[in-house]
């Protein structure tokens, strides 16, 4: 499993706790802004290479 920082796992006996650290959603955030911006870009230029195609 990837441990990233941004999910913390609390133990006790049987049962396991899970939460968010806030403090890394920064990282997160900053991360899925450039995938954004990359599939805009290419399905953008893919758009615009259909149209000149018809």
């Amino acid at each position: 499993m990837l441990d990233t920082g941004v999910v913390m796992e609390r133990r006790e006996g049987r049962e396991r706790y899970y939460s968010l650290r806030r403090d890394q959603l920064g990282d997160v955030d900053r991360w899925l802004r450039r995938l954004d911006d990359f599939w805009s870009v290419g399905l953008r230029r893919l758009g615009e290479h259909l149209e000149a195609q018809s």
